[in-house]
């Protein structure tokens, strides 16, 4: 009766060790499952944060056209004066040099 009992009792303890590893496993799963999600959310923010920056960068890149294109703009302006500067400051060392030919045609 007692070797009956002892293994009866060895059993129960087999038994009872097998539910306690099952139910850390299902632990373990669960948190394993917890930290899934926590990543998942993670990734979904910095999923987020990326599509932000992408869309900052593009509206900078917009920016930097348009900036680069008023000042192209602005040069060509610039470019175009100075031709006209340097065309009127040619007609006037012209307009001297006639008027001091005719002062010495004068005198």
């Amino acid at each position: 009766e007692t070797i009956t009992l002892r293994k009866q009792l060895n059993d129960a303890l087999a038994l009872l060790d097998k539910a306690r590893a099952s139910h850390s496993q299902a632990d373990d799963v669960t948190a394993l499952e917890l930290e899934i999600k926590r990543y998942k959310n993670d990734i979904a923010e910095l999923q987020l944060e990326v599509e932000e920056y992408e869309e900052a960068v593009t509206e900078k890149d917009s920016l930097i056209k348009k900036l680069t294109e008023a000042v192209d703009c602005q040069l060509d302006k610039v470019e175009y004066l100075e031709l006209k500067l340097q065309r009127a400051e040619e007609e006037f060392c012209k307009m001297e040099d006639e008027l001091r030919e005719m002062e010495e045609e004068n005198e």
